[in-house]
């Protein structure tokens, strides 16, 4: 008799056919022995009296399947063997192939009843996708082992069957590499739907049909010289693998022929049983003799785990010569007599050459180099080897991770080690192959991965070696431990936020710079700071706001001054920044910009030169570089529009801003600017392209909104209106964020041109002549040709 629940519902070996109690029978073969009440309850919950409904179906299977079901006064069960069990039993001892036999269909498929009752249907449902699961896990594993054999159609055909498993859930998004892999071996079309699935969950997946052959095909591999060397061993040879736990010692012993005999601790004899047969009941000596007669090659793995008993067997067969040969694994020195000893280390680079990236996210740590052949995150591979070395050991190297150089003394402070640990620590993780003896760590991507996945544990060990440095070196790792910031660690958390967004604004990322100083324990120094960031990313009403509640020191004042300067308050801007002259060099040379700026607006080019002169002048004293670069552009273009050669002065600003990329953008934009004046469109539109790519790379606004109208205006030239529609449409967005009302006057004049509307063209000079900026409005009319009411202006200089 075999209740069959697979595919079907059939009490194999009787006529038996009613539904409910063969659920019964399925339920009980799976679930094991329950109380009467329980059982009346979860298929009866809806009768008068549940209980005499139980007992009815009992009546009937006692009358239509003899033996099938057993009861007492309080309990039900039953030993009529069913597929469903079979099957869980199969999966349970890893024989998938049996399992996958059983598997003939969905549980209970086609048992359909109306009063099962909620709480029973839900069992159903949830043990017949249990099943599948199984089944589909069953299934890839047949597929990965058809594919180590070179089957790989074999393998595709039970993946589409895992794929499509009637009741299954889909694949979750973890395992659809595992899908891919095996399809793409065998160029199956679905590979492509599973693709597509993946990207959908963000997960991009590339190979080709012959890297996933190589791959699945792929279980042991970069030991050929030490396999060479134990597979040439003669008889009566011992030999004696020595490494720590994760190198491959198992992995190269069940490469070999011969009897692999596992370690096995308890009874006497234990891990020598399988050899010794009926002489284990027999005193020593006799056993002695058994062992040595008997021929073959012999693995054991590992030393350490044997029982006594056989090791010391084993010392003794050593000095006889014996007619097998014997290979012993161990983490171990030599326990015995042994003619040849092998030491493994990491997997080199040139094993691993066949695989795309296996070394650059390995080193060659056989255990990493594994789980990334079967395609498993190196992270968790990392996690268990690490916890097998103790807290110690892992602890260092998760910090030594952390650093972008190896400084072990550094480590040991933060760490609060003694000499003794440190180095027992150190001799441990460099025969473990996962530092070198100058503390670099080795798979380096899989330790940060699995930080990223103890955030805890990461900011905690940041923390403690942020404390331990300063300025640059300090901020990545105070960034990374906010949680743990003391009051006392403050001071110098705010230093390496200065020092880290001075760096930013020194190389042309203001909008970084913005961000990081956010984060920052707030004080006056880092606000400022943050509204000189924001005020070169084109931010200057976040700015001004940010200024809001700080005292008016001269170099403030100068910074509003040249606030409400771009924000088109030249009357305001002018009061600050003559304030700002009272103030140490660099206040002065601030207001001396701004200063320039002014007169420039007003059309006193030589005198914005002059002021740009001594501004660039006061820069350049106090090292401030990339300021010097920004006063030497200024220099540039009012030279330029008084009608003086500017070549000069803008090569010397290019080189002052070395590698600043937002100054560069500004001093291209004006070159172009002035090409553009010049009639030298070409040279104009390739500077304002260069400018707007190089300004979004800063996250400079206002640069780059005077780089795409520019563009915008060329484009108009051109007589190419809807290109210039996008240009003049990205400029003034990016103009609206800054709450420039320059340039939304300038934009909005060009686009209105564009468009032919002669009212929003009127519009866009009355909000540049309320906003300080009368003589670019005055321009835009004096242009003004007799037949044609607009005039294409973008003479916008930064």
């Amino acid at each position: 008799m075999l209740l069959k629940t697979l595919g079907q519902l059939e009490l194999e070996g009787t006529r038996f056919t009613r539904v409910k109690p063969m659920v019964l029978l399925a339920y009980l073969a799976i679930e094991g022995v329950k109380e009467r009440r329980f059982l009346a309850e979860l298929f009866w919950a809806d009768a008068s009296d549940s209980l005499n409904s139980l007992s009815r179906a009992l009546s009937q299977l006692r009358k239509g399947a003899e033996g099938a079901i057993e009861a007492d006064e309080h309990r039900v069960w039953t030993q009529v063997p069913a597929d469903s069990k079979q099957f869980l039993t199969a999966i349970k001892s890893k024989n998938f192939e049996l399992a996958l036999e059983t598997y003939e269909g969905a549980f209970l498929q086609g048992a359909h009843l109306l009063d099962w009752g909620l709480e029973l249907e839900e069992w159903i449902y949830e043990k017949r996708e249990e099943l599948a699961s199984f089944a589909q896990r069953a299934l890839l594993e047949q597929a990965e082992l058809h594919a180590t054999r070179g089957n790989f159609d074999d393998a595709a055909e039970l993946v589409e069957r895992a794929y499509t498993l009637e009741g299954a859930n889909p694949p979750e998004p973890e395992d659809l590499g595992r899908y891919f892999e095996l399809l793409t071996a065998a160029r199956h079309p679905l590979a492509a739907k599973i693709k597509e699935e993946a990207e959908s969950f963000g997960i991009k997946l590339r190979l080709k049909a012959d890297e996933a052959q190589t791959r699945l095909q792929s279980t042991f591999i970069g030991r050929e010289t030490e396999r060479a060397r134990l597979e040439s061993l003669t008889t009566g040879q011992i030999a004696w693998i020595k490494a720590p736990s994760g190198m491959g010692k198992t992995s190269l012993l069940k490469s070999l022929n011969g009897t692999y005999l596992a370690g096995r601790s308890g009874l006497p004899y234990a891990t020598l049983e399988p050899l010794l047969g009926e002489s284990l009941e027999h005193n020593e000596e006799l056993m002695l003799r058994e062992l040595a007669s008997l021929e073959g090659r012999f693995l054991f793995d590992p030393w350490e785990w044997m029982d006594q008993e056989s090791q010391d067997l084993l010392k003794r067969l050593a000095d006889l010569r014996p007619k097998s040969t014997i290979i012993i694994a161990s983490q171990e020195e030599p326990g015995l007599k042994i003619d040849v000893q092998i030491d493994l280390r990491p997997l080199s680079q040139e094993a691993l050459m066949p695989f795309e990236n296996a070394w650059a996210l390995t080193e060659g740590l056989p255990i990493l180099v594994g789980a990334y052949l079967r395609n498993e995150p190196l992270e968790s591979a990392l996690e268990t080897r690490l916890n097998s070395l103790g807290d110690i050991s892992e602890t260092l190297y998760l910090a030594l991770t952390l650093l972008e150089e190896p400084n072990l003394a550094l480590v040991r402070r933060a760490l609060h080690l003694k000499a003794n640990e440190m180095a027992s620590a150190i001799e441990l993780l460099s025969t473990n192959g996962l530092i070198d003896l100058s503390g670099k760590v080795k798979a380096r991507q899989a330790a940060q991965d699995y930080l990223e996945k103890h955030p805890l544990q990461l900011s905690e060990l940041a923390i403690q070696l942020a404390r331990q440095l300063k300025g640059l070196d300090a901020f990545p790792l105070y960034e990374r431990s906010s949680l743990f910031w003391e009051e006392d660690d403050l001071p110098q958390v705010q230093e390496a936020y200065i020092t880290w967004a001075n760096e930013l604004l020194r190389r042309g990322f203001p909008q970084r710079a913005s961000e990081t100083l956010a984060d920052a324990p707030q004080s006056d120094e880092v606000r400022y700071l943050r509204a000189r960031a924001l005020e070169r990313a084109g931010l200057f009403k976040e700015s001004l706001e940010e200024l809001e509640n700080l005292t008016g020191t001269p170099d403030i004042q100068a910074l509003k001054g040249a606030l409400y300067w771009r924000l088109g308050q030249p009357d305001r801007a002018k009061m600050l920044s003559e304030n700002a002259l009272d103030g140490e060099m660099e206040a002065r040379a601030e207001a001396f910009n701004t200063l320039g700026h002014l007169a420039r607006s007003e059309g006193n080019f030589l005198e914005a030169a002059n002021l740009a002169r001594r501004s660039a002048a006061l820069w350049k004293s106090l090292g401030r570089n990339t300021r010097w670069a920004d006063a030497l552009n200024s220099l540039a273009v009012a030279m330029a529009l008084a009608g003086e050669e500017s070549q000069e002065p803008f090569s010397d600003a290019l080189k002052a801003a070395g590698e600043n990329l937002l100054m560069q953008a500004r001093i291209i934009a004006n070159q172009g600017m002035i090409n553009e004046r010049e009639g030298k469109f070409s040279d104009a539109k390739q500077a304002y392209q260069t400018s707007a790519e190089l300004a979004e790379k800063a996250g400079g606004i206002e640069t780059s909104a005077l780089a795409w109208n520019n563009l915008g205006v060329l484009h108009h030239k051109q007589k190419q209106k809807e290109q210039a529609q996008m240009a003049y449409d990205k400029a003034l967005l990016l103009a609206q964020q800054a709450g420039e009302r320059r340039l939304l006057g300038m934009f909005m004049a060009n686009l209105a041109e564009l468009n032919e509307d002669i009212a929003a063209w009127n519009e866009a000079l009355h909000i540049l002549e309320t906003s300080g900026h009368s003589e670019e409005a005055k321009q835009y009319r004096m242009d003004l040709p007799e037949d044609h009411p607009f005039k294409l202006h973008s003479n916008g200089s930064n």
